[in-house]
């Protein structure tokens, strides 16, 4: 769409440069890293504020792709990731109760069943050596636990989320956060422990540890920057004042700066606000200050994100294993806007962001956090979906610049595969191969698309649904985020949603739809009749 290829990536495109090319066999290691309810302009790189020299870095030299998917919710995202197909294959086909679908439907089970060859499996079975660390939210189990599913070492919390210190608490819809350490459940964690610098200390531990002449798989899944919001307090401290202008003024701030850095042209107005936004003027003054102290908590926990992500690169380069390694850096979904306030906190304003606290950014940040796009998560809408995904490998030929090519989380399963010199086979009990696409071709300059025009990517969670073929993006929402019926925008025209074009292109419109109810058919999807809470409850209009 709004393409700006750098020098170097023009020649990587037209096969200049002397480093060897990924490709088919070429067996790199491979480091996915992933960041948990993180919004698309949360980034240095796409406009935020917030600092993040390290991913900023990652960018710079590598790919960026800008018409990335990921699901609307982080756990329906990593069964996409990590079985290379719909999560409804996956087995993961909703983050709403079980207990809402028929219990013999193998596409609605809570967790990626062993229907499919995970993606650790299949790299393991390729003679890779697989690490994992943060995140699993994919089951409970052992059988279903990262060493389960193919992970050779791993260090996991089970749970969606936790608090982010040793007090394995936080959750406040499961009370106790679960960790697995190479399959065996940990009774304690260290007083000392944080997540996001555990999870970086075990990545590289394993590194080490593992055989030097067989390249890795990692995947390092923080749990950052997902509530509960909590940070150390010098990375709190160093936020103080850049948030106190509120999140209408950095909204527009970053949409204005995202625009300026050649994402999108420059007479593109931001996104409508969604139904039920509260302006920042509309907050008194002991909401005002809650929101600042969570907005410089949640940018803290992103810039020690960050931070470790530069410590573990640097690892790898004082190693010698940064040169032949593709680092992938993407968001499950995009960002969060849930308020929660679960009993047992204290909710003091000096103690947000510390142990015993719980705070989330809200709907306001929210929507900073997604600028340039309509909506957040939980949403078929662009705001739900597209999440920033950068791939580096400059060593590697890997080009840098950006590039628009419809990808999803899908394609890294069979992206990696093809790196490893395997084939999309089928796998598991089920026989189901991958149905994404390999991304090597981005990779190594040969292409610069991954579907032709007439391919199309389709999801569904919680009764809303999307479909996107070439420009047009067909979605249906419910009220009040939309309207029950199919809306249409042209996202080349129109990529901040403010014209839905459905009335005057109907026969688009039903193309689409039955194009919908074809992937609905292939991938066992069962639609909701009815919008309900995440206890399985009708949503009642207020």
């Amino acid at each position: 769409m709004f393409k700006r290829l750098a020098i170097c990536g023009l020649l990587a495109l037209a096969g200049c440069q002397d480093a060897p090319a990924v490709e088919h066999g070429s067996r790199p290691n491979i480091l996915l890293i992933i960041a948990d309810d993180l919004g698309y302009t949360d980034l240095g790189y796409f406009g935020a504020e917030i600092r993040t020299p390290n991913i900023d870095r990652l960018a710079e030299t590598g790919l960026v792709l800008t018409d990335f998917y990921a699901s609307p919710v982080c756990g329906t995202t990593r069964a996409m990731l990590l079985s290379g197909m719909s999560n409804q294959q996956a087995g993961f086909g909703s983050m709403a109760p079980m207990s809402m679908y028929p219990e013999n439907s193998p596409h609605y089970q809570g967790v990626m069943t062993d229907r499919v060859l995970s993606v650790a499996k299949r790299m393991q079975d390729l003679d890779y050596q697989t690490y994992m660390t943060g995140k699993w939210h994919l089951g409970y189990s052992d059988e279903l636990s990262p060493r389960g599913r193919g992970f050779t070492r791993s260090f996991a919390l089970l749970q969606p989320g936790g608090s982010h210190w040793g007090d394995m608490g936080g959750l406040s819809f499961e009370g106790r956060s679960t960790y697995r350490m190479d399959g065996e459940i940990i009774d304690s964690l260290p007083e000392d422990f944080y997540s996001t610098i555990a999870y970086t200390d075990h990545m590289i531990d394993f590194i080490d540890e593992g055989e030097d002449d067989k390249p890795f798989f990692g995947y390092l899944a923080y749990t950052a920057p997902h509530w509960p919001l909590q940070a150390l307090d010098e990375d709190i401290a160093a936020q103080a004042g850049r948030f106190d202008e509120g999140y209408d003024v950095i909204r527009q701030r970053r949409f204005e700066a995202w625009k300026e850095l050649g994402f999108g042209p420059a007479d593109l107005e931001l996104p409508p606000d969604p139904p039920g936004y509260p302006s920042w003027d509309s907050l008194n003054d002991e909401e005002k200050a809650i929101s600042i102290r969570s907005a410089e908590v949640y940018a803290a926990m992103v810039e020690r994100m960050d931070s470790e992500i530069g410590r573990l690169l640097d690892h790898l380069e004082e190693t010698g294993k940064l040169d032949n390694t593709i680092v992938i850096f993407i968001s499950d979904n995009g960002a969060e806007q849930m308020q929660l306030r679960p009993a047992g906190f204290d909710y003091s304003l000096e103690n947000i962001g510390r142990p015993n606290s719980f705070a989330s950014i809200g709907p306001g940040w929210a929507e900073a956090g997604s600028a340039p796009l309509y909506l957040r998560k939980n949403t078929t809408a662009e705001g739900g979906i597209k999440v920033p995904a950068i791939i580096s490998g400059p060593a590697l030929g890997i080009p840098h610049g950006h590039v628009d090519a419809l990808s999803t989380v899908m394609d890294f399963g069979p992206t990696f595969v093809d790196l490893a010199g395997g084939e999309n086979s089928p796998g598991g009990t089920a026989s189901l191969a991958m149905t994404g696409h390999s991304l090597v071709g981005l990779l190594n300059g040969s292409a610069q698309s991954v579907r032709s025009e007439d391919e199309y990517v389709a999801m569904e969670i919680g009764g809303n649904r999307m479909i996107r073929r070439g420009p047009w993006k067909a979605e249906w929402m419910f009220a009040p985020l939309g309207d029950s019926t199919w809306q249409l925008y042209n996202l080349d025209e129109d990529p901040s949603q403010r014209e839905n074009v459905a009335e005057a292109n109907p026969e688009l419109v039903a193309e689409l739809a039955a194009q919908w109810d074809e992937f609905a058919e292939e991938n066992g999807v069962i639609v909701m009749d009815v919008r309900r809470n995440m206890d399985g409850t009708p949503v009642t209009a207020q």
